[in-house]
């Protein structure tokens, strides 16, 4: 009911009805669907299927994260502490962004998510990482606005970042 900088969220827990009503509207078909992308990839004759899960952070630790008030890397790349991917599409992910002109860091404060734990299966040809990008490389944090100049800067390291890693996942298939 409470956001990680303390602010309200909702006046109260949701409803068991209303959970079981946003499991079935959107997890569900959430998850459902990234089943079927992989499903298509291996349909497709794909042995291995790279799956990098994109998300946002504060720039730096609130109370309730486990690196309060420490300033975050531009990346944070995650792999459940080794277990979501192989160490050669990790090692790709890490120099990919560091040569893209970011900051990077690896396993903190974040060690990867749901998305990761559970579609993360190197063993059986799914490799995914969780990559967090920095809220202040694109908006102002405390007005939440949105920074022009910043994101277009940000948006072309991005694209260099994830086209070398494209290109360079069959060199380690």
């Amino acid at each position: 009911v409470r956001t990680t900088r303390g602010h309200a969220l909702l006046p109260k827990p949701i409803s068991q009805e209303l959970h079981r009503k946003l499991v079935a509207d959107y997890f569900q078909p959430f998850h459902d669907r990234v089943l079927k992308i992989y499903a298509d990839f291996r349909a497709q004759g794909a042995k291995r299927v790279y799956h990098l899960d994109a998300h946002s952070m504060p720039s730096k630790g609130t109370a309730s994260h486990r690196d309060p008030g420490e300033t975050r890397a531009d990346i944070v790349v995650s792999d459940c502490e080794g277990t979501s991917c192989s160490p050669e599409y990790k090692d790709l992910v890490i120099e990919a962004y560091k040569k893209a002109g970011l900051g990077v860091a690896y396993n903190w404060p974040y060690r990867g998510g749901r998305v990761t734990q559970t579609y993360g299966k190197p063993q059986e040809g799914q490799d995914a990482i969780q990559v967090e990008i920095s809220r202040a490389l694109y908006m102002d944090e405390e007005s939440k606005k949105f920074l022009p100049d910043k994101a277009k800067v940000l948006m072309q390291k991005l694209t260099a970042a994830v086209t070398q890693i494209h290109h360079q996942l069959p060199d380690i298939s």
